[in-house]
Parts: structure tokens; sequence; C-alpha cells
């Protein structure tokens, strides 16, 4: 199991491992946030807000491409982060990225230079990284409240990992590792993996009669 994307405390937020010729894409999330949740910049966020954000619907379009090894680079995954990369072989003396339909940032590059770097951007979306020599995208989740596991209220956990003093009970989740235990499939949840699965099922047909996926 490897972590695809984690938290700004370093702590998971998706989870994957190889499954045949696709992978197993684990969200760890709860999906029964409370719909009056305030999602506003200006409030703390909690975890269990996390499927009410505006890029949790983007994220788990891409995250469904990378159950399918499209763009399965770890490092197209940013939380909060800034953005990096090596430039192509065969790219001139700059590069340029661009974030939804923004004006374009350039990216000097100075002689013998092989990475670029550029601060965290402050909008979420998918950017592209082009040059003379190649073009690649980037999903960019830029707003740490969504994420971070720093925030979280543990009364909201469920039972099944809660103890009477308020900590963590069973086995200790770290990076890369998940619970033994299973947690209840609520209303949310069924919805999530109903929704999920359509599109786990039409994505190689629609790609097989168009010689491309819809998820690219």
């Amino acid at each position: 199991v490897e972590v695809v994307l984690q938290s700004t405390a370093s702590e998971p937020v998706i989870v994957a491992t190889d499954c045949g010729m696709g992978r197993h894409v684990i969200f760890t999330t709860s999906l029964a946030a409370s719909v009056d949740a305030d999602t506003s910049d200006s409030q703390p966020q909690e975890w269990t807000t996390l499927p009410l954000m505006p890029s949790f619907v983007p994220l788990l379009h891409r995250a469904t491409g990378y159950s399918y090894q499209v763009n399965a680079d770890r490092s197209l995954f940013r939380v909060g982060k800034s953005l990096y990369g090596a430039f192509p072989d065969s790219a001139s003396r700059s590069c340029s990225f661009v974030l939804n339909s923004e004006e374009p940032i350039l990216i000097p590059r100075d002689s013998g230079q092989a990475h670029w770097e550029l601060p965290a951007p402050t909008n979420v979306g998918f950017g592209q990284v082009r040059s003379d020599g190649a073009t690649f995208s980037v999903a960019v989740n830029a707003d740490l409240s969504e994420s971070s596991l720093d925030r979280i209220d543990v009364s909201q956990l469920p039972d099944w990992i809660r103890t009477a003093e308020g900590g963590a009970k069973g086995e200790t989740v770290g990076a890369g590792a998940v619970p033994s235990q299973r947690a209840p499939t609520g209303a949310g949840t069924v919805v999530f993996l109903s929704v999920l699965a359509l599109l786990l099922v039409c994505e190689p047909v629609v790609a097989g009669a168009t010689r491309r996926g819809i998820l690219r």
C-alpha cells in the first residue's frame, strides 16, 4: 500500500495498492460530513468536511484515473505544497505552468539546471507544465484545511476507532497502512461506492469505443 496524497500532518488522505491491471484507491476521509458544515475559507475545517469541498469531485475524478494507472505518478498530486519537477531533456531554456485558465507562469531554466520549483498555488484545480518538449498535468488541492488531519474532531470519528478517552484504539494507522477493522457502511458511503463503481465500469467501455479514456 502506498500513500498517494497526504495531509499537512503527513497522515494519509488517499492510499492505493496495485490490483491486477488496475489499483484499489482508498479515501481515508469520512463521507458522513454534516451538510451544515461551514466550508468557507475563514473557518477551520474538520477532516470530515473534505467531501463537501469544491476540490473533492475533481480529486475523485483524477483518483479514478489513477486507479487505471493513468497519470499514476504520485508527484502529480499536491496539497498546499510547492510544485516541482524535472525539466524534459528536450525542453528549451524555459517552461511555463498554467493552472486552470489563468495566465501562464514562466519557469526559467539556468544552464545545466535539471529541476524546477514554484511556490504553492493559491487556487485549486488542474494545471499543466508546458515546454517545447513535453506537457504534463498536475492536480492541485491548495486548501490546507481540506486535508489537514490536525483539525480532526475526534467526536466525529466512528466508535470502532474511538475509546472512552477519545483516543484511537486498535492498530495504529501510519503512512502506507490501513486498519484491519471494518468501518460501518453508511448511506453516503453506499452512494460514493456506487458512483465510483459506475465510473470504473463506464471508463473502459467508452475508452474502447473512442480510443481514449474519459478520465484522461
